[in-house]
């Protein structure tokens, strides 16, 4: 699932929650583009994108089958 990076913080937070909130839509891994997986780690996230403005794209997955 591809979101397109807002530069603030707090809009990237909430968008971050939605997906965190759920189980079944909790990811799992994260990239920052379609072909890099890394383990889900939001702080790094948070960190390239905000931070160190080096990632302008995340790319959310999902590794378990929604039931």
């Amino acid at each position: 699932m591809l979101i397109d990076v807002f530069n603030e913080e707090e809009i990237l937070n909430r968008l971050l929650d939605v997906f965190e909130s759920n189980e079944k839509f909790a990811p799992t891994h994260w990239g920052n583009c379609e072909t890099v997986q890394v383990e889900y780690n939001r702080q790094e996230i948070i960190e390239k994108v905000i931070l160190e403005q080096r990632v302008f794209e995340v790319h959310l997955y999902r590794d378990k089958t929604v039931h």
